[in-house]
């Protein structure tokens, strides 16, 4: 089993101490349909538009009575860009995470492979206004390895977690009660029936 870095453990260690997420459940009426999240209202109805050697602990302040939602960052609300290979932000889909913010603390983890790339990521956030808009600066965590993000993810027991990586979201699934899949299509490889795969995480509803 993959083991911390001491900044990794930290940082989760921190998230946990200072708030206890609740459960939902995700239900999918069907494959290609928004993943529901019952018992909490859809705001207006519709969806809203390595090698971090010396990253930071973090600590948050999360609701006691607001749940988890735990998103790794890359391909759901940032992606690379090809020549520059600077993270940028993916709009529309960052303004639905942050709409989610009034029915979860919501948690990012971002993997890097060096510190400019962790620089990257808090520089597109901050230009986007996520730190201001449901995003508290110390929910955005960084790892290594996928190992790494999948570790974190688990050991803060979030009520969702959503990501693009399958592996990560098959050893996620027996632990976390909420996982979805971010994919174009549903992988070869076989995934828990519990897992829902969805286009994009617009189509994620709370």
């Amino acid at each position: 089993m993959a083991k911390y870095k001491w900044w990794e453990l930290a940082a989760v260690m921190a998230v946990v101490a200072v708030g206890a997420g609740a459960y939902i459940i995700v239900k999918a009426t069907s494959r290609r349909r928004p993943a529901n999240v019952p018992n909490a209202p859809v705001p207006g109805g519709e969806p809203a538009a390595g090698r971090a050697t010396n990253a930071r602990p973090a600590s948050a302040a999360a609701s006691p009575s607001r749940p988890r939602m735990t998103c790794a960052a890359l391909n759901v609300v940032l992606r690379r860009d090809a020549t520059t290979g600077k993270l940028t932000v993916m709009a529309e889909s960052l303004a639905h995470v942050l709409s989610m913010s009034s029915h979860f603390t919501i948690v990012l983890i971002q993997q890097c492979a060096s510190d400019a790339d962790e620089d990257s990521a808090r520089q597109a956030l901050e230009e986007a206004g996520a730190f201001q808009n449901g995003l508290l600066r110390n929910n955005l965590l960084f790892c290594d390895t996928p190992e790494g993000l999948m570790h974190m993810a688990r050991h803060l027991e979030p009520a969702l977690h959503v990501d693009t990586d399958a592996e990560v979201v098959k050893t996620l699934a027996p632990h976390v009660q909420n996982v979805v899949l971010v994919a174009e299509a549903r992988p070869s490889n076989a995934l828990p029936p519990t897992v829902f795969v969805v286009r994009n995480v617009r189509e994620v509803h709370v």
